[in-house]
């Protein structure tokens, strides 16, 4: 089944984009275990499973009714360069191959387990998301006109670098695990869906998935986080999705803060797909996707959020 992909390259000084969509990755749910495979990606990784790829695992509280969750972080590594994944799978337990799978995978070109450098200007991110209910081949039946709400969790990685202001910590980075609500509102008449991580609550630190990978890339230059991200916003403009559900969008992907000035979005992405299955409501019940922004600030320090997120209907949350 072919996956939406959102590619990042990052940098310090630079980014730049690659494909967004069909590249090639396929995933596979097998006996509890999710295989993910790459065709004629540049760049590609080899196969990547749950099972013999595994560096740690733990229950994921999936929000879906009448579905199990599970979450994986992922390590391969070689002489020449290491691979690093995540995959959260939600799956009805009485019917396996009804799955929803979200995740990631980074390349660290020429870099060796453990020695990683987040911020080296070839690592790139790969961010995933399939399932048979985003299956483009099955074409969402949308309403005409109206909207739908969304509401769901949004969660992944807070990196930043600090500068000029932040006294002895000048010059080194924190990494850490973020977890915030998402809020989403599809117009079917326009064709557009937008919305916010953050905006109803606040960005929280929450260690409780990501710990194995963040250890892994964190460094001598790495320091505990001094930065709060519980007033940060990540804001979605209203991005037009295709008769397949897909929507992917560089513009209009921005960071906000009451009080940091100076600010700017540097680079901004978001994709995702919109389920091909409605709500007794008649509304697609459920929204996926993934988002990666990165922030300048007017002292030289930048930051990152990079994550996946999964929102549900009204009617169907009900």
């Amino acid at each position: 089944m072919r996956i939406i992909v959102l590619l990042l390259v990052l940098g310090m000084f630079g980014c730049s984009s690659g494909d967004r969509i069909g590249t090639g990755e396929f995933t596979s749910f097998r006996d509890g275990v999710l295989s993910l495979y790459f065709e004629d990606t540049e760049r590609k990784p080899p196969r990547l499973d749950t099972r013999r790829d595994v560096e740690s695992t733990a229950p994921y509280p999936t929000e879906i009714p009448g579905h199990y969750g599970r979450s994986w972080t992922l390590l391969k590594a070689s002489s020449e360069d290491t691979f690093m994944g995540y995959v959260i799978v939600s799956w009805h337990d009485e019917n396996p191959l009804d799955y929803l799978a979200l995740g990631w995978w980074v390349h660290f070109p020429g870099q060796r387990y453990p020695d990683l450098n987040i911020w080296q200007d070839d690592v790139f991110t790969h961010i995933f998301l399939d399932g048979p209910e985003l299956n483009p081949e099955k074409q969402p039946k949308f309403p005409v006109k109206g909207a739908a709400s969304y509401h769901g969790t949004a969660g992944g990685t807070f990196d930043y670098f600090y500068g000029e202001n932040w006294g002895d910590a000048k010059g080194k980075d924190s990494h850490d695990e973020y977890e915030a609500a998402v809020t989403l509102t599809a117009d079917f008449g326009e064709g557009t869906i937008g919305g916010c991580i953050g905006c109803e609550g606040d960005i929280v630190i929450k260690s409780q998935h990501l710990q194995s990978l963040i250890d892994t890339i964190e460094t001598g230059a790495t320091i505990e986080r001094r930065v709060d991200p519980k007033d940060y916003e990540v804001h979605f403009a209203p991005t037009k999705f295709n008769h397949h559900g897909v929507f992917e969008s560089e513009e209009g992907v921005s960071v906000t803060h009451p009080e940091r000035i100076g600010q700017t979005t540097y680079y901004g992405s978001w994709a995702g797909n919109i389920s091909n299955r409605n709500d007794s409501a008649g509304n697609p019940r459920l929204v996926a996707g993934g988002n990666i922004v990165v922030f300048t600030e007017e002292d030289g320090s930048f930051g990152r959020f990079a994550g996946l997120f999964s929102a549900l209907s009204e009617d169907f949350r009900k």
